[in-house]
């Protein structure tokens, strides 16, 4: 029969059969890598036809899949589970094998003590860890899903605001255009002494202003692309055709409907409540951990003499001073923290909405007031009427400055109504029936 010694080799062998081994994962370096990584098999998923231009839930789609913040993000699900697996683990017993040689043999022989150390106290608090690990695991989804609902949303609203820099700019080139020429003729008529210097001068700096304009939102759209290209996860040049989005609100938004819409359907409130209860099973775990913490050891033993024993032991803490006191209020007063915490997004929420309702509003009210106000001038029935000489060319600027006043405000309006139109929809966590942006 072998001796304890001799076993221990074969213990060895057998414990580390069952040992996971390590494999490096390296970073991606250089261009073609980074390019890969950011691509994955799921942006293949998406059944979207390049051909035809991205409507809102493709962009939605294509971000929340393609998005490289979110891809790094998700990884974290990854982590939460192999938390909660990680809590539902037994702990290991610990094996306490020694030995004593003597020196001089008189009939002596060596004397081992071998033990099996168990750590029972954490079998009592295996089921709190257990739930903990579950509350985090969802607060991370929840916190995941609420990231993808605002990555949907950036990318929507990115594609409103380029849509409408591209209406303004069509619009600010077309002044420009119609500048020069008012410009020119001004000139001719100056040459002529058919107008003053003053005149001359004030369409001049009209023009230029017009070119100042056109560059300005020129530059605009193009940042507004790129972010767009790179919210998406494309290439900062990639050119990206978008179907017209049509503004659609229902007569009345009630704010307090909204709010209590907003209590059951956003996810970051639901990712506070998994927290919040993360955190209460943190105060009950650190309650029980003011109790003795126990340790049960088994133990075989021989002696010098040849005299074999077994034995039964445990060990446990003396809750005598600190009783885990320390833990017990660290935890509690980060419960109150996020229940506060949770208390100020609530009302957090309830202003945005209350706000935005107002907003959009005001906005509803002040475009129609413009439309009225636009009455039947139009630029061919203008351009017409100085055709035909009843206006002359000082009146016909004026008139034409005013209307193109008038298009570039309604067109900051619709962009302003829609981007409030998402914020809307982002502040009460789900997409709501009626509306449309």
């Amino acid at each position: 029969m072998k001796t304890p010694i001799a076993l221990v080799p074969y213990c060895f062998i057998i414990l580390l059969t069952g040992c996971v081994s390590y494999t490096p994962k390296p970073l991606p370096m250089g261009t073609a890598q980074v390019t890969q990584a950011l691509h994955t098999a799921d942006s293949k998923t998406l059944l979207i036809d390049p051909s035809k231009p991205l409507n809102a839930n493709d962009l939605a789609a294509i971000a929340v899949l393609n998005n490289p913040d979110l891809k790094a993000l998700r990884a974290g699900q990854g982590v939460a589970d192999a938390q909660v697996f990680s809590a539902g683990l037994l702990p290991d017993p610990q094996l306490n094998p020694s030995w004593g040689f003597p020196l001089q043999s008189n009939g002596n022989v060596t004397a081992y003590t071998y033990g099996v150390n168990f750590d029972i106290g954490s079998l009592l608090t295996r089921h709190t860890q257990i739930e903990a690990a579950e509350a985090l695991k969802q607060q991370v989804h929840d916190n995941i899903a609420w990231q993808e609902w605002l990555v949907a949303n950036q990318a929507h609203l990115l594609a409103l605001q380029v849509m409408s820099l591209q209406a303004q700019l069509a619009l600010a080139q077309q002044n420009l255009s119609q500048s020069q020429k008012i410009m020119q003729l001004t000139k001719t008529n100056l040459l002529k002494h058919d107008t003053t210097l003053t005149e001359w001068n004030a369409r001049e700096t009209a023009y230029f202003d017009a070119e100042d304009q056109v560059t300005t939102l020129t530059r605009s759209l193009s940042t507004d692309q790129i972010a767009l290209n790179q919210l998406l996860g494309f290439p900062p040049d990639a050119q990206l055709q978008l179907a017209p989005i049509q503004v659609q609100i229902p007569a009345s938004l009630n704010a307090t409907t909204l709010f209590a819409q907003a209590e059951k359907s956003r996810l970051d409130l639901q990712a506070l409540q998994a927290g919040y209860q993360n955190q209460e099973v943190q105060v009950h775990q650190a309650i029980l951990g003011q109790y003795p913490h126990f340790n049960l050891d088994v133990n075989r033993a021989r002696d010098n003499t040849d005299v074999n024993s077994v034995g039964l032991g445990f060990t446990f803490d003396l809750p005598l001073w600190n009783r885990n006191q320390g833990q017990i209020a660290i935890q509690t007063a980060t419960r109150n923290q996020l229940y506060q915490a949770y208390i100020s997004r609530l009302q957090q929420t309830r202003a945005d909405i209350t706000t935005l309702v107002a907003n959009i509003d005001l906005l509803q009210t002040e475009q129609k007031t413009l439309l009225e106000a636009n009455g039947n001038l139009t630029e061919p029935a203008l351009n017409q009427l100085f055709q035909e000489g009843q206006i002359d060319l000082a009146t016909y600027a004026d008139f034409n400055a005013t209307l193109v006043n008038k298009q570039q405000r309604l067109l900051a309006l619709s962009q302003s109504l829609a981007e409030q139109c998402v914020a809307l929809q982002i502040a009460v966590g789900t997409q709501l029936a009626g509306l449309s942006c």
